[in-house]
């Protein structure tokens, strides 16, 4: 039989003269003795500072993020010998609770809102329906393009993603929101060449299941883009930058009920480039599409604190850059009809294939009580492949004012997006 002594001496024992076998069966009763349901009940009223210098065995299974978190604080034991009775008490649903996992989908609502204010300010769907020189123009749009002007326009959006934990990796389902307001000005440089700038707010809200905290910030939001059309080619590209004010709160309930808080800023960078050549079928209008997407977002190093209860388990994060990247190819459909008083009605559609880089955001946290105790803690992933569909429909009236809505959705293995938005523009 193998014994695997706990204190600093027989640990330092066992390393040198047990051997290789009996040194591996220790390792790996090591990695399994962070937590015991056998010891929770005697451990989460003790004093949160005592150490203790044994660590009970933890039953198989556990999840990917539960295993990080427990590898943790076995190096922690094997480096002091000792480990604080608080963390020697978790069992492994407590170890998901400690995990911090709600932080994962600061970055995923982050680059999720920053893509919705890129649709908005430079959607080609829109753009094309006021630009010239293609075979299926109306008069009314033709006289649209006669004259360089400045067109401001006000668009508001708003939507919800829900994504599928994994129990394996050890992630949960997370259900996210996001709203916002974007206004800027389109010039008209050219027949075919259209310009602009815009300025948007908006705002996210991030919820965790089993009350695994929750994340919400405020947006403001900067970009340009333009839209150049060559026969019956076009392309379509933006740059945008936002600043977002992120706020996090989870509640650990282990030696008591802690209520810990974050507050910081990101900041983040993203582009888009489109093209696409429109192909006219009778009244219909085919436009086949080719476009990529990068977002990165800079997190920066924060901690936690207590707004109510201990800090025994509050968490510092690494900085860290997510950066997420995405290609789509695709179709998109349009229709215009001349109504009697002048206007032009079109209608439009799209359906297309996105490919996303990297679907599942991480964030490595360490324990401030526990100097050593990194991990790394992976969240929901958003699915690599996806179906995009889109339809949408817009009034271009004779008095100048264009009305624009749209409703976008996305299907994939592992989430579901729903996103409305309108756009109101008049055209000096």
């Amino acid at each position: 039989m193998t014994y695997c002594y706990r204190s600093s001496y027989n640990r330092t024992i066992t390393n040198r003269h047990l051997g290789l076998w009996q040194a591996a069966v220790c390792a790996v009763a090591t990695v399994l003795a962070v937590a015991s349901p056998a010891h929770a009940q005697h451990t989460a009223t003790g004093n949160a500072t005592a150490a203790s210098t044994t660590m009970t065995p933890l039953p198989p299974g556990l999840d990917t993020n539960q295993k990080s978190v427990a590898t943790a604080l076995m190096n922690v034991f094997n480096a002091t010998g000792e480990i604080p009775l608080a963390f020697d008490a978790l069992s492994p649903e407590s170890l998901t609770h400690v995990s911090g996992e709600v932080a994962t989908g600061v970055s995923r609502v982050g680059i999720n809102v920053m893509q919705q204010f890129l649709s908005v300010i430079a959607d080609p769907m829109v753009e094309g329906w006021i630009v010239c020189d293609t075979p299926s123009d109306s008069p009314r749009r033709k006289e649209q393009c006669e004259t360089k002007s400045w067109t401001p326009w006000v668009a508001p959006y708003a939507g919800v993603r829900t994504s599928t934990g994994d129990a394996g990796d050890g992630t949960h389902d997370v259900t996210s929101h996001v709203w916002g307001l974007a206004a800027g000005a389109d010039y008209r440089i050219s027949p075919n060449t259209l310009v602009g700038v815009a300025l948007g707010s908006a705002g996210t809200n991030v919820r965790l299941a089993n009350d695994l905290g929750t994340s919400r910030s405020t947006v403001v939001q900067l970009g340009t883009f333009a839209h150049h059309t060559l026969g019956h080619a076009s392309v379509t590209g933006a740059l945008a930058y936002d600043r977002q004010d992120v706020t996090t709160d989870r509640t650990v309930t282990i030696t008591g009920t802690d209520q810990l808080h974050a507050l910081f800023y990101t900041n983040t960078v993203s582009g888009r480039l489109e093209g696409d050549y429109r192909i006219a079928v009778g009244a219909i209008d085919l436009l086949p599409y080719a476009a990529g997407r990068f977002t990165k977002q800079m997190l920066p190093a924060y901690t936690e604190t207590a707004s109510a209860g201990a800090e025994t388990f509050a968490l510092a994060y690494a900085s860290t850059a997510a950066t997420d990247r995405r290609a789509e190819l695709g179709l998109r459909t349009e229709t215009t009809h001349v109504a009697d008083n002048g206007g032009v009605f079109t209608l439009g559609g799209r359906l297309a294939w996105a490919r996303n880089v990297n679907p599942a955001p991480h964030t490595t946290a360490s324990f401030q009580a526990l100097p050593g105790s990194t991990f790394t803690i992976d969240g929901v992933s958003i699915g690599r492949d996806a179906t995009l569909a889109t339809v949408a429909m817009g009034m271009a009236w004779t008095n100048r004012w264009t009305l624009v809505g749209s409703f976008d959705s996305a299907f994939s293995s592992a989430s579901r997006t729903y996103v409305g938005k309108g756009l109101l523009r008049y055209r000096w």
